[in-house]
């Protein structure tokens, strides 16, 4: 069955998303894609083409030295479903043979890990805007018109492949504006990037 889109959480490298056709977002069923950079913002970005690409994971650990191996393949076009194929080893128009193929000697379920990311949030006034964390999103409810400081902190993950939705925010003053196009009340998506 098709899967109810949820987009949210960016298309960053190393980040696992939900494939599905052009120009149907509900379209999602099995097929899925491992963003190899990063791919959310900017013009044609996959956070909001198509109404966004569902994020529902990511690589950790060494994980990705893999998938950038896999990445590095020549793709070829061996007609549909395969007409993006990575092969190895292989001189097109021969026959594709099982050592031209990726394959997985093996897949093992891993015990549940600990996630490396874990943050809180407080707001300066609950009155006016109250703050949570739910896994890596921080959540914000409007309560009343007014002012109120949400400071959010965590800790960044061990590993330095590993991608993270939060950092941990160093002391200074930030000023988050969410709007819709149309200037109206609703959900929005905040993200801090730390520039050099």
């Amino acid at each position: 069955p098709k899967i109810q889109n949820e987009p949210g959480i960016s298309n960053k490298r190393a980040t696992i998303a939900m494939a599905k056709l052009a120009n149907d977002p509900n379209s999602a069923t099995s097929q899925w894609f491992i963003n190899l950079r990063d791919n959310g913002g900017g013009t044609g970005g996959l956070d909001t083409t198509n109404d966004g690409f569902t994020v529902f994971g990511r690589v950790i650990g060494d994980g990705m030295e893999v998938a950038d191996t896999i990445g590095s393949l020549p793709v070829f076009d061996r007609g549909s479903p395969f007409n993006e194929i990575p092969l190895r080893d292989y001189v097109s128009p021969n026959p594709v043979t099982v050592p031209n193929l990726v394959s997985l000697p093996s897949i093992a379920k891993i015990a549940s890990v600990p996630s490396p990311l874990s943050f809180s949030a407080t707001s300066s006034d609950a009155a006016i805007a109250e703050a949570s964390v739910s896994d890596t999103r921080l959540l914000v409810t409007g309560k009343a018109p007014g002012n109120a400081q949400i400071e959010a902190s965590g800790v960044a993950p061990g590993n330095a492949r590993e991608s993270a939705i939060l950092q941990t925010l160093s002391p200074a003053a930030y000023t988050a504006i969410v709007r819709s196009n149309t200037s109206s009340a609703g959900v929005g998506s905040v993200e801090v990037y730390q520039l050099p």
